[in-house]
């Protein structure tokens, strides 16, 4: 019994969707050609036939970003804004971490640094100077869009750690509609970044591919 039998169907599809990331990324000739959806069933169908090639080739990390968000659209549903918030903001640094892992580790950096840099940047420093300095200008985030993100983390603040005094308490009335106009732009914030990450995905995979191909036509 493979590992593989552990799976629910959902899960299946996120490993399937994180191998096929992967593969783009790494230039891998052919598998660009195809739609999405065929490139998603040849992954699956490769999975499914040789898990043994997956433990060995792919290294993983225990992700909840799909639960993360799942559970922030919950709380916007039930109009506990204050609550999805929290699950909001977590799902962006997440996300936001993610992406600057990924560059660094194409930059050939090791894992320990990675996790330095990461670590060491507050959330605005990861947008801004910290951004650039991994990015350069080849990939930037609008100052719109990490003005969104801020004011998300900054309700997501308020609430999680009471920043406000006893003596200077902020209405609770206030704070709530404090975040329910927060959550009104965070799907949107969701949309951006989930399409600066297929972006940057597919930027590296042309990359890589012209220079595959370029080695295979040189005289």
């Amino acid at each position: 019994m493979s590992f593989l039998s552990h799976f629910t169907e959902n899960e299946m599809l996120t490993l399937t969707r994180s191998i096929h990331r992967s593969i783009l990324s790494a230039g891998y000739p052919g598998i660009q050609d195809l739609s999405e959806e065929s490139a998603l069933g040849f992954v699956r169908y490769f999975i499914e036939q040789h898990p043994d090639v997956i433990i060995e080739k792919f290294s993983f990390a225990t992700s909840y970003t799909v639960e993360i968000l799942e559970q922030a659209r919950k709380f916007a549903e039930d109009e506990k804004f204050e609550f999805a918030s929290m699950f909001y903001s977590t799902w962006i640094e997440h996300t936001l971490n993610a992406l600057i892992a990924a560059e660094l580790r194409f930059q050939g950096k090791a894992d320990g640094e990675i996790e330095s840099v990461i670590r060491a940047n507050s959330l605005k420093k990861k947008m801004t100077s910290g951004w650039i300095s991994v990015f350069a200008a080849s990939f930037g985030l609008s100052k719109e869009l990490v003005e969104r993100i801020l004011r998300l983390a900054e309700v997501r603040n308020e609430f999680a750690h009471y920043k406000w005094r006893a003596s200077q308490a902020q209405d609770p009335v206030e704070l709530h509609d404090d975040a329910r106009t927060a959550i009104g732009v965070a799907e949107s914030v969701v949309g951006d970044l989930s399409r600066i990450v297929d972006a940057y995905t597919h930027r590296h995979a042309q990359v890589d591919r012209r220079g595959i191909e370029g080695e295979c036509n040189a005289p």
